[in-house]
């Protein structure tokens, strides 16, 4: 996978997102979202050119997601095991 930097809208390792905690990978994809959406509504109103960009914030945010949803099954699997 590629990797940018750690800078807003630049694509990660999906591995450097395993290793954040459950408040930090929220507080980025909140982030994330919202730098989404204000791309999305300068693309509409001022000619917003850089589309590379929509791509790696979507892409961070599905990792991100992705992570999320991968701790709760683990999660859930855990706790069906101890019963």
């Amino acid at each position: 996978m590629a990797i940018k930097g750690k800078t807003k809208g630049e694509l990660k390792k999906s591995s450097s997102f395993h290793e954040m905690t459950d408040k930090e990978l929220e507080k980025i994809l909140v982030d994330s979202k919202k730098e989404l959406q204000e791309a999305r509504f300068k693309t509409a109103t001022s000619g917003f050119t850089n589309f590379s960009k929509f791509k790696s914030l979507k892409k961070n945010i599905a990792r991100i997601l992705t992570v999320q949803r991968l701790r709760l099954i683990k999660e859930k699997a855990q706790v069906s095991e101890s019963n």
